[in-house]
């Protein structure tokens, strides 16, 4: 049984891909890059069939390894150093398959928890922890009623301003294996919070993975000896 579901899953998650392909590059030129009829790929883009297993891992290989990132960079809008991203953020089909395809690189690594701070990475750590069969952990702007206990960390940005996250102390153990995640890093100030709290209650980063960065805060952090994992470096 848990051989056929691993088996749906890939077909559906090809599909997925399939469906990412045809809205970034369009039908005919998606069929030239994959040597694909387009009758065969509007069947399965349209549910009348499903990819064979094989075909189905082929396919998730291709998007992955040539054509994940640009799929990514079409659906940002960068100007003046500003990305946005609310169209990515909105196309919940290719954030599962994000998670998906970034699923085994943390698999091993025995993930307890994926944090994340609120609001955009919500989906994504969501959708990863799913995948990791982990607690997903959000840490927030103020403290929630009704939580005695937190964990009070200073979020400091490039203006010198700062204000402070909250993550309940329950939901952060020693020794957890803590994925971080987000949406986009920017200056980095978000990650630094966030593996502060991991380091406080003395758990370990697991890694840390983004969409979309910018590379001046990419390198800031790894100057601090952060690594990132991220889809798109701008």
């Amino acid at each position: 049984m848990r051989r056929k579901t691993s088996e749906l899953t890939l077909k559906v998650l090809a599909i997925r891909a399939l469906k990412s392909m045809v809205q970034a590059y369009g039908l005919k030129r998606t069929s030239e890059i994959l040597k694909l009829s387009p009758v065969v790929i509007s069947r399965y883009t349209n549910g009348r069939t499903l990819p064979k297993a094989e075909r189905a891992k082929e396919l998730l290989k291709i998007f992955r390894e040539h054509y994940l990132e640009d799929v990514v960079r079409k659906k940002l809008n960068v100007s003046d150093g500003v990305i946005n991203i609310a169209d990515l953020l909105h196309d919940i089909q290719l954030l599962d398959l994000i998670s998906f395809i970034i699923f085994p690189k943390y698999y091993k690594s025995d993930v307890d928890k994926v944090l994340t701070k609120e609001v955009d990475g919500i989906p994504l750590a969501t959708l990863i922890s799913r995948h990791l069969g982990a607690s997903l952990v959000v840490a927030k702007k103020r403290k929630e009623p009704g939580i005695e206990r937190f964990l009070e960390v200073r979020q400091t940005y490039e203006s010198g301003l700062y204000t402070f996250i909250y993550i309940p102390s329950n939901h952060l153990k020693q020794g957890d294996n803590v994925l971080i995640v987000d949406d986009v890093i920017r200056s980095g100030s978000t990650i630094r919070a966030l593996v502060k709290a991991v380091r406080d209650r003395k758990a370990r980063i697991a890694g840390i993975f983004t969409i979309v960065a910018l590379s001046s805060g990419i390198k800031s952090l790894e100057g601090e000896g952060l690594h990132v994992d991220a889809i798109v470096r701008i």
